[in-house]
């Protein structure tokens, strides 16, 4: 994979816990998300428990490319990780130094990695030393000629509270990554305010390598204010809720190629059906588990029509895939 190489822009469905699994971003792809990114997974975690890590890292061909996304801050258990998780089959390795959350970012993980930069740049050379040492072997073992290349990115914030983001961008790339993606605010702000896309511009206009920008996307002018700025493309996280027809639509207006017909009407009938593929989905990969995470959505797919509290509270209690069809039948006829 090269993201260079991707049809640009790039309008990819951002990582997000609890919310980007295998059957969301099956989902998102086929509405025309360019890349999916999964649910963070801590580097030591990973390694320690099959138990924590199988839900996260199950992912289906329909999906590619798909990037994995680590967080942690132990270099040792990223160089480890790395290697685990591209013998998976992951299209790309993505760093995460962008999360805001105290339970991340207090362990001094996430977007508190920005306030110790030697750390970070220990873990992105980590990466990369094991990234370089993986596609070796495999070349070798298999007599590759040509060795598959997996990008290996980081994912941070502005800064963690002031903005010291071109520096800490140039540093990234000095490390080795290979591209970035941006969120516009700084840890403090959490997701408060507005993401100043001018930090982003000026982080991509004074590194060399690709960047994605992150924050408060949510239709084609934000897209072409991020391609004015110097990105090659966008990430998308919270307008995906329920709404995985975003990239369609962003894509449309775009007059970019879509995966659906341009004219398609994404009313309340194509809304509720794309939720029952999306539940039938999330049974069939993860049980009653994934059943529970695809309830999430549900307020994103009937917003904005005619008695939808009352259509969101049925599926909400809903328990099975069959008790959710039947409810989207009687609401639709």
């Amino acid at each position: 994979m090269d993201w260079l190489k991707l049809q640009q822009p790039i309008i990819a469905l951002g990582a997000m816990d609890g919310v980007t699994d295998t059957s969301f971003r099956q989902i998102c792809h086929e509405w025309g998300a360019d890349v999916v990114f999964t649910e963070f997974i801590h580097s030591t975690g990973l390694l320690r428990s099959a138990k924590y890590r199988d839900p996260i890292l199950k992912f289906s061909e329909k999906e590619r490319p798909v990037i994995v996304q680590i967080y942690g801050n132990n270099p040792d258990d990223f160089y480890s990780a790395t290697k685990y998780v591209l013998s998976l089959g992951f299209d790309g390795v993505d760093i995460n130094m962008g999360c805001p959350s105290k339970s991340v970012s207090g362990h001094g993980s996430g977007c508190a990695l920005m306030r110790t930069p030697d750390l970070a740049e220990n873990i992105v050379k980590s990466v990369i030393k094991a990234r370089n040492e993986y596609t070796a072997s495999i070349s070798d073992s298999l007599k590759l000629y040509e060795k598959k290349h997996y990008p290996v990115t980081v994912k941070m914030r502005i800064g963690y509270d002031n903005v010291i983001a071109k520096d800490f961008a140039q540093m990234l790339q000095q490390a080795g990554a290979e591209g970035l993606i941006v969120h516009g605010r700084t840890l403090k702000m959490g997701y408060s305010g507005y993401a100043d896309w001018n930090v982003i511009g000026d982080v991509a206009k004074n590194i060399s390598i690709p960047v994605l920008g992150n924050g408060d996307v949510k239709k084609a002018d934000d897209v072409k204010r991020a391609l004015d700025l110097g990105c090659i493309g966008v990430t998308i996280g919270r307008a995906t809720f329920g709404n995985p027809f975003i990239f369609h639509e962003i894509k449309r207006d775009l007059n970019l190629p879509t995966n659906k017909d341009k004219n398609i009407e994404i009313n309340l009938k194509l809304r509720l059906n794309t939720y029952l593929e999306h539940a039938k989905l999330a049974f069939n990969e993860s049980g009653d588990r994934g059943l529970i995470e695809s309830r999430k959505h549900i307020s994103g797919y009937v917003k904005g029509f005619e008695n939808a509290s009352e259509v969101r509270q049925k599926l909400i209690f809903a328990k099975t895939v069959d008790e959710i069809e039947e409810i989207i039948k009687s609401s639709l006829y």
